[in-house]
């Protein structure tokens, strides 16, 4: 994929019209990424953007749907997410461009595109849940989990935060 293909067209768009566009990205956006990412998620996932044309302004909507391989925390199985997250925004229209705040860009009038790359790659990447949990997950494999994480740690140490906390109630 190239940043270009992250471009939609605003100028020509006719006012009081609702204009739809759709953006199919994979994970070969990861090579437009800065730094590159270490993890890289398996997915398929469609952008659909919603632009409303008014005469001094545009109401943008974008929701992004993906289908995501994930492997589960506590069992590392693999299965599928299906992500869905959105995000408003409005583009106003000014003497200068600003692209500073998330929820109200300014462009200039003779601006022929905006490029949507950083809001859909950051919509995308907020839906994807932190605690990965397979669907089919039972209290027994999360005992096992616990019981495996319990057993790698030693057994009667201290942590050096402890001892450093002792240390610290001494000197009182």
């Amino acid at each position: 994929m190239k940043l270009k293909d992250f471009d939609i067209q605003i100028s020509g768009l006719k006012n009081d019209e609702v204009h739809t566009y759709t953006i199919e990205f994979n994970p070969s956006i990861y090579e437009l990424m800065s730094p590159s990412v270490e993890d890289p998620l398996e997915f398929d996932a469609i952008a659909d953007i919603t632009i409303k044309k008014e005469q001094t302004k545009m109401e943008c909507s974008l929701t992004v749907s993906a289908s995501l391989k994930l492997k589960c925390d506590y069992t590392d199985r693999v299965y599928t997410y299906p992500l869905k997250n959105s995000f408003e925004w409005l583009v106003k229209f000014g003497n200068a461009a600003n692209f500073d705040d998330d929820e109200i860009w300014v462009v200039t009038l003779d601006q022929y595109c905006i490029n949507l790359f950083d809001v859909i790659k950051d919509t995308f990447f907020l839906g994807v849940p932190t605690n990965r949990k397979h669907p089919d997950l039972s209290n027994e494999d999360i005992e096992r989990y616990y019981d495996k994480i319990s057993d790698s740690m030693p057994k009667n140490e201290e942590s050096d935060f402890g001892k450093l906390l002792k240390e610290s109630m001494k000197k009182r």
